[in-house]
């Protein structure tokens, strides 16, 4: 006898999201709970005005990359035309951002445009998946190191001094971030890295 067909990957994902779900089920998680309710997946302005609305503490601007909606308007993007259109929203919730962030200077832009945190998911991904824990370390180590000089040019000695007006659209790829498809230079320092390393332990 044949068994259940087996689900594809993709099946398996989209399996567990709920088709029924509506702003009042915001209400619902606020009769059962005491603590912060976050909403992540938001991609426009008028829906983090909604999020205040119904009662959320936070959203996560995010695009799911990769995974759920291809083409969505990468997250800085929104985070960018919130600060433009509606400041005065900053104020009534916190916003965190992640999706596209791929160097320090991704995360310097988000926290100046008003982020509370930034999520990074692809390059700490890739790191484990070719370096494992110290490709991860090192991906933490450039990224730190990328802030700091980032910060260091734009003269802010701490991030309370990032301002918004420190961040504007220039270039051919106006209003958006980094095509994810481009390359990612913390990934090519890990390898040179990991193999100097790798040659200093053989010599030794």
């Amino acid at each position: 006898m044949a068994g259940p067909k087996e689900k594809s990957v993709s099946e398996q994902i989209s399996g567990y999201q709920a088709t029924n779900l509506t702003w009042d089920d915001i209400a619902f998680v606020r009769q059962h709970t005491h603590l912060p309710i976050i909403v992540k997946g938001v991609q426009s302005v008028e829906d983090v005005q909604l999020c205040v609305e119904h009662g959320a503490q936070g959203v996560i601007l995010s695009n799911h990359g990769g995974r759920q909606a291809d083409y969505a308007p990468a997250p800085i993007d929104v985070l960018y035309e919130l600060r433009e259109l509606r400041p005065d929203l900053f104020s009534q919730i916190e916003v965190m951002v992640d999706g596209g962030v791929r160097t320090g200077a991704d995360v310097v832009k988000a926290l100046a445009l008003g982020a509370k945190a930034v999520g990074i998911g692809r390059p700490i991904l890739y790191a484990n998946g070719t370096h494992g824990e110290d490709g991860v370390a090192r991906v933490l180590q450039i990224l730190q190191e990328e802030i700091t000089n980032t910060m260091r040019n734009i003269g802010a000695n701490t991030v309370d001094d990032l301002k918004p007006e420190m961040v504007g659209p220039i270039g051919p790829w106006v209003g958006r971030n980094r095509p994810s498809y481009a390359p990612n230079p913390a990934l090519a320092q890990i390898e040179r890295d990991i193999d100097a390393l790798g040659q200093q332990a053989v010599q030794l």
